[in-house]
Parts: structure tokens; sequence; C-alpha cells
């Protein structure tokens, strides 16, 4: 009974002080999550080549590095130069609609009272869409003028790469302690929902780092033979982007077709751009995820969206991406917790 009171204090005072250090924590979380993504290849890598762990995970955090710069300095600017292509250029293609869609439009205004002289749509995705409206710039410069955001993004840069090797170098040291501690200090039932956690959290990350992978090939060769002349970047973009379903295919998909809006492609090639992002998303879950990942992590598409939207509304952007594995962990938990009770 002690040892459990003395337990919950210890538990309590991490809480407050993981509470306490706020942002500061960023760093330990990503390199945390980083470092469980990576244990499996790492590991894998240094008994193929027969080398030592801390080669291995020097190896994968420089590649990481490698890519995420990558990401940064040509990526990202491409995606920008997309979103600015879309506010531009959206009117424009609103107004060469067919006369049958303007007509449809037109009645559905009619219904609800809108009229011709009340609202004109052009103006109207202008005004919604025109990046003066968003002060970036003026928040950016506060940001990066303040001694606590720099610091912050010090840590953020530096300090994640480290964090990540050094767990990964100490890896089976880590996943040893945690398991003879829970073993130790939880019941039989939580035993099992921490084994099954890891199983199925690992299961879900390493397929769906394969599922990134195959998807980036696939979308590169498509928009490859469709006339994209950024295939490449766009096909790597909407392969990482498939990590969070439904809304990742859809902005991989503006992005494309931004790229495409600065070549002048035709009619045909817009509509095959986006009946690419939808046959492909649709082959991915039905047939893609369910062989790599495996029916046991499979979730419904009801709770994946639930889940999407809870993570959102409470972590904001950032729990788009991390809202699935936490689906995962859910449900592991409820159908672990389940089995045992029935």
């Amino acid at each position: 009974m002690t040892q459990k009171i003395l337990l919950t204090i210890f538990v309590c005072i991490i809480a407050v002080v993981l509470y306490a250090m706020g942002a500061l924590l960023i760093p330990f979380l990503l390199g945390s999550i980083f470092a469980y993504a990576l244990h499996v290849p790492v590991i894998s890598f240094a008994k193929f080549f027969k080398c030592s762990t801390w080669i291995s995970a020097t190896i994968f955090v420089l590649l990481a590095i490698t890519l995420v710069a990558s990401f940064v300095f040509f990526l990202s600017p491409l995606i920008k130069h997309s979103v600015t292509m879309i506010v531009y250029k959206l009117p424009d293609i609103m107004s060469t609609l067919p006369s049958t869609i303007n007509t449809a439009i037109e009645k559905v205004a009619n219904v609800f009272g809108i009229q011709e002289a009340d609202f004109d749509m052009t103006l109207f995705i202008k005004k919604c869409l025109d990046p003066a409206n968003f002060d970036t710039t003026k928040y950016l410069s506060h940001f990066v003028n303040t001694g606590v955001g720099i610091i912050y993004t010090i840590l953020f840069v530096f300090m994640t790469p480290i964090i990540t090797f050094y767990m990964l170098k100490d890896w089976k040291s880590i996943e040893r302690y945690i398991n003879n501690f829970v073993k130790k200090n939880t019941s039989r039932v939580w035993y099992e929902c921490m084994i099954n956690i890891n199983k199925n959290l690992g299961m879900y990350v390493t397929g769906q780092l394969q599922i990134c992978l195959i998807l980036s090939v696939v979308y590169t060769v498509f928009l490859k033979i469709i006339g994209i002349e950024t295939y490449i970047i766009c096909g790597v973009i909407s392969g990482i982007m498939s990590f969070v379903p439904f809304v990742g295919p859809f902005f991989a998909c503006l992005t494309t077709v931004a790229s495409g809006l600065h070549s002048d492609l035709h009619i045909v090639q817009y509509v095959a751009i986006v009946l690419l992002y939808v046959v492909i998303p649709f082959v991915d879950s039905n047939f893609i995820t369910p062989k790599l990942i495996g029916g046991r992590v499979g979730i419904h598409p009801f709770w994946i969206l639930f889940s999407i939207c809870a993570a959102t509304s409470v972590l904001g952007i950032s729990g788009v991406f991390i809202s699935v594995p936490l689906a995962v962990v859910v449900s592991t938990i409820c159908k672990t917790v389940t089995r045992q009770l029935i």
C-alpha cells in the first residue's frame, strides 16, 4: 500500500514538472516520437550490417535531418507558392465554369434569398483568401524578436536530433526498464494493455512509413504521366501527407492543382489530378493499408474521422498528425479491457 502511495506521489510530481516546462518539453516529446518510429529500422540496420547501434542511430538521424531540411528549404516554398496561386487563380476558374454550373449556383443562391446583386462569388472568394487579410509577417517578426521564441527555436532545431540519437542508441535498455517497471507496478490487465499498445502502435508506425514511401512513388509516376512539371515534389508531398487519412490527400490535391495552375494545364489534366487523389486513397484504404498494417490495428473510418476532429479541436492543427496514433492507443485499450471483462 505504501509503495502505491509513493508511486502515485512520484507520478504527480513528474506531471507537475512536465506541465511547468511547457513548450520546453517539445524537443523531448518530438525526440521520443522520432525514436519510437525509427528504433525498429535502426536495430534492423545494425544487425544486417553488423555495426554498433550508435553508428546505425547516427546514420538514421542524419538521414532524418536531411529529409526535414529538404522539406523546409525546397518543399515549403512550393507549398507557399501553391497557396498563393490558388488565391489568385481560383476566382478566374470560378468565372470560367460551364454555364450550367453557374446557373445551378444561382438557383441555389436564390433559394436562400441571395440575389446576384447582393452577392458576388468572385469578390467573396478574393476577400476570404486574400493573403492581405492574414498579417503573418507581423506575428513572425514578433516571434523572432522575442527572446523566448529564439530559445524555443534553438531547442527545437538542435535538441530534437540529439535527444533522438541518444534514445535510439539506448533504446533496448529503455524498453527493458519500462517493461520491468510496468510489469512490477501494474495489474495484469494494464500490463497486457501496454504490451498490446506497443505492438499495435509499432505495427502502425512501421506500416505507415512503408505506405508513405509506396504512395510517394505511385503519386510521382502518375503525376509524371499526367504532365505535372513538379511531379517529383508533388508526389513526395502527397506520399508524406497520406499519413493523415482524408485530410492529407485533400490538401495534397490542392497543392498539386495549384502547381498545375502555374503551368496552365488543360481541363482534362485537372480532372485527371482530382480523380488520382480519389482513386489512390481508395485503393490505399482498402488494399494497401490492410495488407501492410493488418486488420488488428485497423480502425473504422467513422472513428478515424472522429479522432481527427476531436484531436484537432483540443490540440489545434498539430492534433491532425497524432489523431490516428492516438486512436490506435485508445482502441487497443478498449479492446484489451473489454476482452478481460467478457
